[in-house]
């Protein structure tokens, strides 16, 4: 696998080797505390577009990765939407997918020989209501804008979703709103993010004492970097939950959470999320991002933007990388993917 500073190999770092120091403190485009900023560039080789057009949906594995990295056992999933149609139809529009069809793609392309299907959590339909829960081996729970610290008739179907879940027994794992829509339906509590929302990537996590031999994080280093696109955060843990990572301004950034007969494994950041659709995300929240001071302006967005697309279309642009700041956590598919490859990997030793 090349990624763009040469070969990687999935683990690159044993757990117990120190991290290696940071080039976020002198990186433009990066705050101290690790917050990324959107400023304008004059590199002539960026190309500023005035908007991201409709994509396909894309898994950048370059070159098939190692056999040893898929899943060969033939696991029945479900995987869980919490977008309503609309959104649906805006993330298919801008980024060739909704977050359910790309968690189910790249569930597929890690765990070949899984039988998947798909449902919504949001309630208002036969399909979620009577399927058996039962018969899955393991469920994953895509993101979504879905804002679970809210009273409404979406948060609470898609905790009561979730409590089924739990109630079953089932393993599941999400990201991002499917790791809140878990806390909240085990008895935690969602709030806000602050000083802002999580635009881009998430630098500098680290896992906590539990998280470090948990296999949730097996072949993470120390200290990592992931895409994330989030407004809120868990501000409480539940009973029977763990947090196996955190970052600066994300008290929860992975953790376990054991309820009733089940329990729910989820990191806040997003796995399954390549760099292009990052760029579209990022895109589409425009707005937000000026209002809440990440941009000066859209066109400082559009810009950033179009270096994650150039990125993602050539993985050997050394200059981009080095720009944002970005190594093959991110960019590098065996690299990022790592806690959903953990997570069939468990499945898959479950099984009788």
């Amino acid at each position: 696998m090349e990624g763009a500073f040469g070969a990687w190999v999935p683990i690159v770092r044993a757990p117990e080797t120190a991290p290696e120091s940071s080039p976020r403190e002198h990186m433009p485009g990066v705050m101290p505390d690790g917050r990324t900023t959107f400023r304008t560039t004059s590199r002539p080789e960026t190309k500023v577009r005035s908007e991201l057009p409709t994509r396909t949906r894309r898994l950048s594995f370059q070159a098939a990765d190692p056999p040893t990295q898929r899943i060969v056992l033939p696991l029945k999933l479900l995987v869980v939407a919490s977008e309503t149609p609309d959104e649906a139809d805006e993330r298919r529009r801008t980024a060739g997918a909704s977050s359910d069809e790309t968690y189910r793609q790249t569930v597929s392309a890690l765990a070949p020989d899984a039988a998947i299907e798909t449902v919504s959590c949001l309630g208002g339909g036969a399909a979620a209501d009577g399927l058996d829960l039962a018969a899955f081996d393991g469920a994953f729970f895509a993101g979504s804008p879905i804002a679970m610290h809210q009273d409404n008739a979406a948060t609470r179907a898609a905790a009561d979703f979730m409590t089924r879940v739990f109630s079953v027994g089932l393993s599941a794992f999400g990201s991002c709103a499917g790791l809140q829509i878990a806390a909240v339906a085990a008895g935690g509590r969602v709030e806000t993010r602050s000083p802002s929302m999580k635009a881009g990537f998430t630098r500098g996590i680290v896992a906590t004492t539990e998280g470090r031999d948990h296999f949730l994080l097996a072949g993470r280093p120390l200290v990592w970097d992931a895409p994330a696109m989030h407004a809120d955060v868990i501000a409480q843990m539940p009973p029977g939950g763990t947090v196996l990572a955190r970052s600066k301004h994300t008290p929860v950034e992975a953790a376990e959470i054991r309820h009733g007969a089940g329990v729910f494994h989820g990191v806040q950041y997003h796995p399954e999320i390549a760099i292009d659709e990052i760029a579209a995300a990022i895109l589409r929240q425009s707005t937000s991002l000026v209002e809440e001071g990440l941009a000066r302006g859209e066109d400082d967005i559009r810009a950033y933007a179009a270096m994650l697309t150039d990125l993602a279309d050539d993985p050997q642009r050394h200059d981009i990388a080095w720009r944002l700041g970005l190594d093959a956590d991110v960019f590098e598919p065996a690299r990022r993917m790592t806690e959903i490859r953990n997570s069939l990997a468990h499945l898959a030793a479950r099984r009788p």
